[in-house]
């Protein structure tokens, strides 16, 4: 299961936790996001499941980082890790978060709920989803930051990440 994955994702279907309702964000909340940019830290993930046993490999695992496990309008991706169910990635990203938000609303009509981490098995002929992890997008809009280990749910294992939201540099708006 080597190669690029394909640019093509199918969403992983999954409810955190559906005993509990995900709090929508306040019209306040999305005001504090304008001008903010996410800085996204996809550290690394452990005791992910084998898509490869079969094959007499291992996972090829990526991640997809998006609102509302919408991989069709990912934030950041990472690269895939080769043969590992404990992957290192340890790679940055910084978006403009209140762009993404703006796009979301306008298709949706909705503000984004939570902040997903897709995690995929990146084989050459289709992407194999392995589960996927989140937290409140409002809770980082509170807090400004989240570090830790998220479970994966619809799959084994834990991701770590770390993510800042931040002030956008004017220089870097011009």
């Amino acid at each position: 299961a080597r190669g690029t994955p394909p640019s093509i994702l199918h969403p992983i279907h999954y409810s955190i936790n559906p005993t509990k309702k995900h709090n929508s964000i306040t019209k306040q909340s999305i005001n504090l996001t304008m001008g903010r940019s996410l800085k996204i830290n996809v550290v690394s993930a452990r005791d992910l499941r084998n898509a490869d046993a079969d094959e007499g490999g291992e996972s090829d695992p990526f991640v997809v980082v998006c609102f509302d496990n919408k991989v069709s309008q990912s934030l950041a991706r990472t690269d895939v890790a080769t043969d590992t169910s404990n992957p290192e990635w340890n790679q940055e990203f910084e978006v403009d978060v209140s762009k993404h938000i703006k796009e979301i609303v306008a298709e949706t009509g909705d503000e984004p709920k939570m902040l997903t981490f897709c995690v995929y098995d990146g084989d050459v002929d289709a992407a194999e989803p392995l589960g996927v992890a989140g937290f409140k997008f409002d809770e980082l809009v509170k807090n400004g930051k989240y570090e830790g280990e998220l479970e994966v749910f619809q799959g084994t294992g834990y991701v770590t990440v770390a993510v800042e939201m931040k002030k956008v540099k004017l220089s870097s708006m011009l």
